[in-house]
């Protein structure tokens, strides 16, 4: 084929792709998706992270509840740093997903109140996330989905085995301190120690507290039990 004769059947196939799609006029763009990801590797240096901004947006987008979203960040924070020693937690990447998990663990609201963690994961699954790469938008979600109720085996066993650990030592802590909000009174929680040993994890509060606070205690001996009940079935230790 020659060179006008390629440019002809270009122009027919560009042609009959704008006719079928119903595209009236195109721009040429300066930048390409290379560009586009050396631009975002250049944010998280300087830390002007996107992912910060993509979150934010869909926090104002789902109407979440601020205030409570920002006391569940704050405990996360906590128990992450009491933890990052025993566990080998990563403050860069794990920090990270903890915060926003905590941040967006309501979002599922924004579609029924009933089974909302689900509906949460579906969302965050399935919508254009800027500066997320699929990964830590799948693991993002993973964290939504696993904050309350039975822990999703089937779906954590979708890790590698490797990551499996790391996963639900992090479902752990956004757990906990959602439990530790139930209330949603927005007082101020005691100062709590947390102590780990692999897969298992004790917290000590001040002597009464849990005396005071009976369903927060009973919503640890339930989370208690499903965390014996998924270490055994995955084989954990």
């Amino acid at each position: 084929m020659t060179t006008s004769g390629l440019t002809d059947y270009l122009h027919l196939a560009y042609r009959a792709i704008f006719d079928a799609m119903e595209i009236k006029t195109m721009e040429v763009s300066d930048g390409a998706l290379r560009e586009g990801l050396l631009y975002e590797l250049i944010g998280r240096l300087h830390d002007k992270d996107i992912r910060e901004n993509t979150v934010d947006d869909l926090m104002r987008r789902y109407n979440i509840d601020t205030e409570h979203a920002n006391h569940i960040e704050q405990t996360v924070i906590n128990c992450f740093h009491q933890l990052i020693n025993p566990w080998h937690l990563d403050t860069k990447n794990d920090l990270k997903l903890l915060r926003w998990a905590a941040k967006l663990h309501e979002i599922g609201l924004a579609i029924a109140h009933n089974q909302y963690h689900k509906h949460g994961a579906y969302l965050l699954n399935n919508s254009d996330l800027p500066g997320f790469t699929r990964e830590e938008q799948f693991k993002l979600a993973f964290l939504v989905r696993c904050h309350r109720r039975k822990f999703p085996i089937e779906e954590l066993r979708l890790f590698q085995e490797d990551n499996q650990d790391k996963i639900l030592k992090l479902c752990m802590i956004l757990r906990l301190a959602v439990v530790l909000h139930r209330s949603r009174a927005y007082a101020a929680l005691p100062e709590f120690k947390l102590v780990a040993k692999d897969n298992a994890l004790e917290a000590s509060f001040p002597e009464g507290w849990l005396h005071d606070h009976p369903l927060t205690e009973v919503d640890l001996e339930i989370e208690a039990d499903y965390l014996t009940v998924t270490k055994t079935v995955l084989g954990f230790q």
